[in-house]
């Protein structure tokens, strides 16, 4: 057995909690069958469902980043990340061992609800799956987003800790809703869908890349490498998963499914790089790769930003390609425009970050980036027009004015990244790092 697995199998059941959990949700399922006049039927099934959903969504969420932060803040942690444990042991022992307890009440209102619904069996089976899957989802996403802090702040502060949590609870907010409401169709590249089908299809496949990711990123607290291909293909599925809902907003128009894409594309580049670690020695180390043209080490150097980012590009060009070229409002020409844009806030958020002080330095970078996308626009607009916006951030404006924005935003993409190779230059390009061998 997994000894990590096996050794949060001690610490959770202790004698006390094998007897409480179930007799404290026996006392509730009581005083539903007492409320359900003596019958143990709808009533009962509903508790056990909302019980199930608070212990291994929420308190499991909770307990999965704890299962870290626990660590961390006791100096254990860094024993076990030297310790002869393999990324996947310590990731599942972490996952489902620190969670156990929790899925150890979620079973007991599972059965529950499995024995009172009343229901057809394979209905009441798919939404112990939803279940199940929501609550692994949940719990890998916080686990996750507590292992990307770590990379920034390996002291992971008292205030934020409740923070990592609700990462979980954000992931499966627009599909448990679709799994409670009453059954209605929807239309997924054709296809017809019950909600909960549907759903169970979504958290099946989203736990499933959930999963993937925590490895990946206990790869990465073991210093062990992983290439960019994996994520790549996480950003490539989040793409055409998306686009899928264009039967239902735009009737399914290839243009349309491709416009999704570069929403969801510049969505992930934007979390990624505020969330991953910007540390200058990584940056030497990819420079380095780069123009010693170590192919290798440069496959597990790239940022994640950068991969999405360029699909991102790419969903572009193949929009040039499907779009009407009669549309007097060109969706290529405001993704080209947001692309030069993403480039522009790309290099102010570097530079800040490459400064002698990077404590704050994406704190600074979402200030600088409310006031060029708030502030400023509304003051230059008071001043002269409307039309003015479209120089400060990508709008869908005819194609003349497209144009001129397009150019702006280049302009201002290449100014920033002035800035911020001066500041590299200033602080960092004095250190030389030895080139990695393939």
């Amino acid at each position: 057995m997994n000894p990590e697995f096996r050794r949060n199998l001690w610490l959770e059941f202790t004698p006390h909690r094998l007897v409480s959990m179930p007799l404290v949700l026996a006392g509730i399922f009581y005083l539903a069958f007492l409320l359900d006049q003596s019958q143990f039927g709808l009533l009962d099934a509903r508790a056990a469902e909302t019980i199930a959903a608070i212990l291994c969504v929420v308190w499991g969420a909770s307990l999965a980043a704890d299962a870290v932060i626990s660590e961390v803040r006791g100096g254990t942690w860094e024993n076990q990340r030297m310790s002869a444990l393999t990324p996947w042991q310590l990731a599942w022992g972490k996952l489902f061992g620190g969670t156990i307890f929790a899925w150890y009440g979620t079973a007991i209102c599972l059965l529950v609800y499995f024995l009172s619904i009343g229901t057809a069996a394979v209905a009441a089976a798919k939404i112990v799956a939803i279940l199940v899957m929501a609550g692994i989802l949940s719990q890998g996403a916080s686990l996750l987003s507590v292992l990307y802090a770590l990379r920034k702040d390996r002291g992971l502060p008292r205030m934020r800790a409740g923070l990592y949590a609700l990462a979980g609870l954000f992931f499966i907010y627009p599909l448990i809703p679709m799994a409670a409401t009453k059954p209605f169709t929807l239309h997924w590249y054709g296809m017809e869908w019950t909600n909960i089908d549907f759903a169970l299809f979504s958290l099946a496949i989203f736990a499933g890349w959930t999963l993937v990711g925590v490895f990946r990123a206990m790869r990465a607290e073991l210093q062990l490498r992983s290439t960019f291909w994996i994520w790549a293909a996480f950003v490539v599925w989040l793409m055409v998963y998306a686009a899928g809902f264009a039967d239902f907003l735009f009737w399914g128009r290839a243009e349309s499914r491709i416009n999704i894409a570069c929403f969801v594309g510049f969505a992930l580049f934007y979390l990624m790089v505020f969330i991953e670690s910007k540390d200058p020695v990584h940056f030497s180390r990819l420079l380095l790769a780069v123009r010693s043209r170590n192919g290798a080490a440069l496959q597990t150097l790239l940022p994640n930003w950068s991969t999405a980012l360029l699909l991102t590009a790419v969903a572009i060009a193949l929009l040039f390609v499907t779009e009407p070229h009669d549309k007097q409002i060109s969706g290529s020409l405001f993704f080209l425009s947001a692309l030069f844009f993403a480039l522009r806030d790309l290099c102010i958020i570097l530079a800040l970050n490459f400064g002698k002080r990077r404590n704050r330095a994406d704190v600074a970078a979402i200030v600088y980036l409310a006031v060029l996308y708030g502030l400023l626009p509304r003051i230059v607009a008071e001043l002269s027009s409307e039309y003015s916006l479209a120089f400060f951030y990508p709008r869908p404006v005819a194609d003349g004015d497209a144009i001129l924005a397009m150019v702006a935003a280049l302009a201002e993409a290449a100014f920033a990244f002035w800035l911020m190779r001066r500041r590299w230059r200033e602080n960092y390009a004095v250190a030389q790092l030895q080139p990695e061998k393939e």
